[in-house]
């Protein structure tokens, strides 16, 4: 009989958060993660962080009202470890702690906050080293609605890291700080000098909506320029028409230019032709750290 374990990740980011529950089957010669459920709240926490530096109670409440109903999901599927994860918005609200404490008090969920060297990390662990070529260069962008993370890898070693304060939310909040996009092309010129041209694998919501806006099939390379020319059209739409010609959601439509405008400067930085999009993320990686701490009986939150 198969070992089955359910785990459970909650992603808190600028742009939305997310809870994945996901059965595990430890097989004697492999391992294989089966999504059984994933739901995605808009709250887009980074609106109030990146203009007036806190949470507002507003949201704190919309954030408490997800929390508790993804406890009460984590209980009816019987998840047996989870891990609830804050980014970029919660890094920086002045008001983080509060927010924390008042959220475990009510729903009995532990929020940790992760460093953007963390979240590159465990982006790492959902599941890149089962594309990674052992003979080619990879730079891994994952645009997210406050952050931009970076992981650098050549023959299937891990060369750098690194977290930016530019995304989606932020941009459209006008929250970038004018250095940062000019820190963010000097360090990958810097760090790519010896690691020219590599292939981008692209993540976060935005990029996968793309992919599924052109009908690409997950893991096909997209060309720098149909994704610039696909930009323009979109840009050339107004946002109720983004919602109907294009089905994209309200809380879609309007970053996701400013995303594919990320990628588009990353990759015409390091002069990249194409990036492929495999769909994973920060959940993803949860989940399969999670599941390594198990086995070596080190895990997090148990229900």
């Amino acid at each position: 009989m198969l070992d089955i374990i359910t785990y459970g990740a909650i992603d808190i980011g600028s742009n939305a958060i997310r809870l994945i529950i996901t059965d595990v089957y430890q097989m004697p010669n492999r391992i294989q993660y089966k999504k059984i459920t994933l739901v995605r709240v808009p709250l887009r926490l980074g609106e109030d962080v990146f203009t007036s530096g806190k949470i507002s109670e507003s949201k704190l409440n919309l954030l408490t009202e997800a929390i508790s109903g993804f406890s009460h999901l984590i209980k009816a599927y019987s998840v047996k470890i989870y891990r609830a994860c804050a980014t970029s918005a919660m890094r920086e609200a002045h008001n983080k702690t509060h927010v924390v404490n008042h959220i475990e008090k009510l729903t009995g969920i532990k929020i940790e906050i992760i460093s953007g060297e963390e979240e590159a990390k465990l982006i790492h662990t959902g599941g890149l080293a089962e594309i990674i070529n052992d003979n080619k260069t990879y730079l891994y962008v994952d645009v997210g609605g406050g952050s931009t993370e970076f992981v650098l890898y050549s023959t299937n070693k891990k060369i750098a890291t690194k977290s930016f304060p530019i995304g989606t939310v932020r941009t459209i909040s006008n929250a970038v700080q004018p250095d940062t996009i000019s820190n963010m092309t000097k360090w990958l010129k810097k760090t790519l000098q010896k690691y020219p041209k590599p292939t981008i694998i692209g993540s976060g919501g935005n990029i996968n909506q793309f992919q599924k806006i052109i009908g690409n099939k997950t893991g096909n390379p997209i060309k720098t320029k149909r994704l610039k020319n696909i930009r323009e059209e979109l840009s050339k739409l107004t946002f109720n028409e983004r919602l109907i010609n294009v089905n994209l959601s309200p809380h879609r439509a309007d970053v996701i230019i400013p995303a594919l405008d990320i990628f588009i400067a990353v990759m015409k930085t390091v002069g990249a032709r194409e990036l492929i999009v495999p769909k994973i993320g920060l959940g993803d990686g949860i989940i399969r750290q999670l599941h390594r701490d198990n086995i070596n009986n080190n895990h997090a939150r148990t229900t």
